[in-house]
């Protein structure tokens, strides 16, 4: 197995829900199969799309917050919120996320 290959199943297979945003844009560049089981939504359903459309989000200080704090900080550990899959069941999360350059984008 490449090195590659190592972390794409690290990220497919994980528990946790993973997804690679562009900070700029907002749109969801990669998705895990844990965050598609949460969101309740299919891969072609979510890649390409604003976060901000898929009203997951239930408030939105709490998006903001964590942007903000991202901005300001280049990560953020254990923002505890709550989100929303499509079918409208509540979730409570615990959102980290760094900053990084994945193919030329933030």
């Amino acid at each position: 197995m490449t090195y590659m290959a190592l972390f794409s199943s690290l990220f497919e297979y994980t528990s946790d829900a993973v997804c690679l945003i562009g900070l700029e844009d907002g749109i969801l560049l990669d998705v895990n199969r844990s965050f598609l089981r949460h969101v309740e939504l299919a891969r072609a359903e979510a890649i390409g799309r604003r976060v901000n459309a898929l009203g997951i989000w239930l408030q939105a200080e709490d998006r903001r917050a964590v942007e903000l704090e991202l901005r300001d900080r280049g990560r953020i550990e254990g923002y505890r919120t709550r989100m929303l899959s499509q079918k409208s069941k509540e979730l409570d999360v615990s959102v980290s996320a760094v900053l990084a350059e994945w193919r030329g984008q933030r």
